[in-house]
């Protein structure tokens, strides 16, 4: 994700995510709720709750694995919020475009269904 993907200068988009106060802090309960009720609805066993910015996916809640922050290049949710809708991968491992992500092949973790739907405040601003 660049800065022109969401609209802001970095330090806009960054103020907008400090706002709601979550990111380094522990996991809020309904966030942490929405993970749970994400991994029971797709009947996997992680979910994941990201915001990000223009450098980091920020992992504020989590279900099924400890979550971590990385750089947003990084991140197979940062194409999610280039989006109008949601995005299902059955098995990303077959999608030519994430088949060889570190995410999906094993260096860093090993996706294989994936379902992720952008994040957008009241303005309508894509924050994860």
């Amino acid at each position: 994700m660049t800065v022109e993907d969401t609209g802001l200068a970095p330090d806009d988009l960054a103020a907008t995510l400090a706002s709601y106060d979550l990111i380094g802090m522990a996991q809020d309960a309904d966030l942490k709720a929405i993970a749970r009720l994400a991994a029971h609805i797709c009947d996997v066993p992680t979910a994941t709750v990201n915001l990000l910015d223009s450098k980091q996916a920020h992992c504020i809640a989590t279900e099924g694995f400890a979550g971590v922050s990385v750089p947003v290049e990084e991140s197979i949710g940062a194409t999610t919020v280039r989006l109008e809708a949601p995005r299902y991968l059955r098995d990303a491992r077959e999608d030519p475009r994430f088949a060889d992500h570190e995410w999906v092949n094993g260096v860093r973790g090993t996706v294989g269904f994936y379902a992720g739907s952008q994040l957008r405040t009241s303005h309508g601003l894509t924050v994860g």
